[in-house]
């Protein structure tokens, strides 16, 4: 079978039995969708790798989640062997049937993937024409495609005039024919701040490489034009010893306004850009943990005092922070802490951000081998390196499947990566303002696998108008400090000059102060909010949203004022 890509209408009649996992939820959570089998794969079983929730792909309204997976072999020859592909399914929320259906697929089992072979992807707008692309990281076996023919490894799948029935463009990645070729993490922004987005890569097998692994960055060089796209790499790096690098992320780690590459190394590698295509390497000499040992990151700011944090999840299941950095280029393992082995089984997925709308940042973890998911959220006070200061709740655990089940990926609406990917800030992808969780895991053998979806029953969501997305031009940060009495910083980026507004609300929805109004050109900028109105009087204590308006795009944050 060559590339499918598939358009659902309606609610679809599957003619095969799905396979419900036998779990314990956590009270105040409830299942509201299950899948054990796709309903367009070409076969089964294949592998759930990744899942990220909180897009509106198609500009309909209605928020997706994007789930994609491999066709690899079992871990156990005598349950067959085809390495046959990849393939991508896109979920959408159908407000007519009250439930999440298949809006879109794309599969191909003409790519020839041996085992253990983790598809990565990023959403993007590479050509900046306002509709975003799914960019799909796809490995190659030796020898798959011949010998004489370089692998196909970077599938771009365009979402403008409706849905992709082929891929936009495709690229070798300047791989050599014939090579095992496997990007395994990828991030997308403007990293270099010249109005273009670029794509960070990483490839745990490369053909050139050293020493087998390669870190990349990348952007479009003119329009998509089919085959014949043509692509720049602004950054190759094929001398480290990097070793398998299953994250990265696009981040500002110290604060200085010039963006980063993080890549999940044993080093915390970073490239952090000096200017348009130009970056300089940085990574701690001397790590206090052992290499090649981080599975998951995720940027944030934990306790709202302006200062970003890694957060990282690692082999043996301890979740770790690199933070307190003034400059990415003079860290070492000070700046490293380790706050608590929170799943002994392992760590795989991870991520961050508000998902109770409460003020207080979320980590979400997947056990590796675990089949579990855990909730880690900040008290709100406390040192963020100890333990002590975060409250820890098993969500979710798989108890059936043999071999250890896997929890490969979690994602939540409005986490870090939907909200830097283009997604929405929103946590509530239904409306029914309760916020959802979704994961994906497969038994040890790899030969069942399913996406889960929970919703947080009793908990607000963060949903001032849902569905809205937000592309990596515009930037709001979590204000400083946080909380605050009397006044407090709010910092905003704006790549792409324009009418803007920045307007403070309490948590009725209704407007307390006016801080910015008019026109703005490209830049980044910090206002002062002295805790009064429209009029000058002071106003209560409690939780107020803060939001960022242009065109009819926005981005909003929640701020804490204690009297």
């Amino acid at each position: 079978m060559m590339g499918v890509a598939t358009r659902i209408i309606g609610v679809l009649l599957v003619l095969c039995a799905f396979l419900f996992a036998q779990d314990y939820v956590a009270e105040g959570y409830t299942k509201i969708f299950e899948r054990n089998q796709f309903e367009t794969a070409p076969h089964w079983p294949i592998v759930a790798d990744e899942v990220h929730a909180g897009f509106d792909l198609d500009k309909d309204g209605n928020l997706e989640f994007i789930v994609l997976a491999d066709h690899s072999n079992p871990n156990s020859a005598n349950l067959g062997q085809w390495a046959d592909g990849h393939s991508i399914y896109v979920y959408e929320w159908s407000p007519t049937n009250n439930t999440f259906e298949l809006m879109w697929s794309w599969s191909d089992t003409t790519l020839k993937t041996g085992g253990a072979s983790f598809p990565t992807m990023a959403v993007a707008d590479l050509d900046g024409d306002g509709n975003q692309e799914i960019v799909f990281g796809i490995p190659h076996a030796a020898n798959n495609p011949a010998p004489d023919v370089s692998p196909t490894v970077i599938y771009i799948f365009e979402f403008e005039n409706g849905l992709p029935t082929e891929p936009t463009a495709k690229w070798t990645a300047l791989a050599k024919p014939g090579t095992n070729t496997r990007p395994s993490a990828m991030a997308a922004g403007d990293i270099d701040g010249d109005g273009q987005m670029e794509v960070a890569v990483a490839f745990r097998k490369y053909s050139s490489a050293s020493t087998d692994d390669a870190l990349m960055i990348f952007s479009l060089n003119g329009p998509f034009l089919g085959d014949f796209t043509q692509f720049k790499v602004e950054m190759i790096d094929t001398t480290g010893d990097w070793g398998s690098v299953y994250a990265c992320d696009i981040t500002d780690l110290d604060n200085d306004g010039f963006k980063e590459a993080y890549f999940s190394t044993g080093v915390h590698t970073v490239y952090e850009a000096t200017g348009p295509d130009s970056y300089t390497l940085s990574y701690v000499e001397n790590p206090s943990f052992s290499s090649w040992s981080i599975q998951a990151t995720a940027e944030g700011d934990i306790d709202g005092d302006g200062k970003t944090e890694l957060i990282f999840g690692k082999t043996n299941g301890a979740l770790g922070l690199w933070y307190n950095i003034s400059d990415v280029a003079n860290t070492d393992s000070t700046n490293e802490a380790l706050i608590k082995v929170v799943e002994p089984a392992g760590c795989r997925g991870l991520t961050v951000g508000d998902y109770d709308g409460d003020g207080k940042t979320d980590i979400f973890m997947g056990g590796n081998y675990g089949g579990s998911v855990w909730r880690i959220e900040y008290k709100g006070t406390g040192d963020i390196t100890d333990s002590t200061s975060y409250t820890y709740e098993l969500v979710y655990l798989d108890t059936i499947p043999s071999g250890g089940t896997r929890v490969y990926s979690v994602s939540f609406p409005g986490d870090n990566f939907s909200i830097k990917h283009g997604g929405t800030s929103s946590t509530d992808m239904n409306g029914n303002g309760e916020p959802e969780v979704v994961f994906v895991f497969e038994d040890g053998d790899s030969t069942q696998s399913w996406v889960v979806m929970l919703e947080g029953t009793g908990v607000t969501a963060i949903n001032l108008e849902a569905g809205k997305q937000v592309l990596e031009s515009y930037q709001l940060f979590q204000n400083y400090p946080n909380p605050f009495n009397p006044s407090t910083t709010i910092k905003y980026r704006i790549s792409q000059a324009g009418e803007i507004k920045l307007v403070i609300y309490d948590m009725l929805g209704r407007e307390v102060k006016t801080l910015v109004k008019g026109f703005k050109s490209a830049g980044t900028y910090e206002v002062v909010w002295d805790g009064t109105d429209n009029f000058g009087r002071k106003v209560g204590s409690g939780t107020y949203i803060y939001m960022l308006k242009f065109g009819d795009k926005q981005i909003s944050r929640k701020m804490t004022l204690m009297k």
